[in-house]
């Protein structure tokens, strides 16, 4: 016969044995709840953080559409605008008359090399090179300047690769004219006569600019040998007159 107490034991046992499995799987539940819930934490992170990309990138080609819509839709209003600039900036430069043809016959070729000059610098796009300016003058020539420059050319001759050698050696050739000298000489010999002071002033001017002389030689020159009763007139055109030896008449 089993005894009661016997039968009571095994019974505590088991009820013991039982308890701790069950304190076991509700420790194994409690931590595979809690795997859970931090799992489901990380995907609705994750998923919160998938949405906030998707709408920045919504954001963004919203805003890029924006942009670039107005753009290109005056896509073609940009490249008339454009090509409308470059016409104006090549119609900005201004009109200069072609240098007249220069034949070698005067013995002076300072106007001329100077309208060239004028091109040179207010239209330098269309002379890129030494050689292209070289060709712009050769082409506004004639008679034995031309003749000349034609032979240089045909030859190769350095002279006409460099714009420097090519003026120096045309105006060695052809500028026969001493301009200070003449210039001075035509200060001396000038007189007012009968012409406005104005016009003096004017023609001395220009003279006075190629003969080289001081303000001062230029000032007493100007008063030298007037119409007589003009003393006066001629004070008063010398008064707007460069006083000073640092500038220039």
């Amino acid at each position: 016969l089993v005894s009661p107490v016997s039968d009571s034991e095994a019974v505590r046992s088991a009820l013991r044995t039982q308890a701790q499995r069950l304190h076991q799987q509700e420790e194994q539940l409690s931590i595979l709840r809690n795997e859970l819930m931090a799992t489901a934490n990380r995907q609705e992170n994750q998923v919160i953080g998938v949405s906030d990309q998707i709408a920045q990138l919504a954001t963004q080609f919203q805003r890029l559409s924006t942009r670039e819509s107005p753009a290109g839709s005056g896509t073609g209003s940009g490249s008339v605008a454009a090509s409308t600039g470059s016409r104006a900036a090549s119609s900005s430069f201004p009109h200069l008359a072609r240098p007249e043809r220069f034949s070698g016959d005067s013995g002076d070729c300072r106007a001329f090399l100077t309208q060239c000059e004028l091109h040179f610098e207010l239209q330098a796009a269309a002379y890129p090179s030494d050689r292209a300016k070289v060709a712009f003058i050769i082409s506004h020539l004639s008679g034995r300047a031309e003749s000349w420059a034609a032979a240089e050319w045909s030859q190769k001759s350095v002279v006409c690769d460099s714009y420097s050698c090519f003026t120096k050696t045309f105006t060695w050739i052809f500028q026969h004219v001493t301009p200070g000298r003449e210039a001075a000489r035509a200060l001396v010999g000038l007189r007012q006569a009968r012409r406005r002071v104005s016009n003096y002033a004017i023609e001395f001017r220009i003279l006075a600019a190629e003969s080289g002389w001081n303000s001062f030689v230029l000032s007493d020159t100007f008063l030298c040998a007037p119409t007589r009763g003009q003393n006066l007139h001629q004070t008063r055109s010398l008064q707007r007159l460069p006083s000073s030896q640092d500038q220039k008449w």
